[in-house]
């Protein structure tokens, strides 16, 4: 489960953004409650990161008094992303489901 998250942790950031804007340590609390699965901040901050070069994302600095944090949200090149994601994922679920539909649960045919 943990290289699934590895490889889908751009398309879930988008998705927690297109939910409300965010910092870091926020989404990475976020992520955890969702998946049950602890996340680095060695794999989330480079993809937010790479996610804010490519466009995906927009970073502001704001200061609540005590600390400056960067707050992500989505752009419009975010939710085209986003929308792809979604597709190839429901491609992905519909393949897998052919597979696995044709097994049954003790692993036989």
């Amino acid at each position: 489960m943990a290289d699934l998250l590895k490889a889908g942790l751009d398309p879930l950031i988008l998705g927690l953004l297109d939910e409300h804007p965010d910092h870091g340590y926020s989404l990475m609390v976020r992520l955890q409650a969702i998946t049950k699965i602890k996340v680095a901040d060695g794999s989330l901050y480079p993809a937010l990161y790479r996610l804010e070069r490519s466009g995906a994302i927009a970073g502001t600095w704001h200061s609540d008094g005590k600390r400056r944090r960067k707050i992500f949200s989505l752009t419009s090149e975010g939710r085209r992303q986003l929308e792809r994601a979604k597709a190839d994922w429901m491609d992905w679920v519909r393949a897998l489901s052919g597979v696995f539909g044709k097994v049954s649960p003790a692993g036989g045919r």
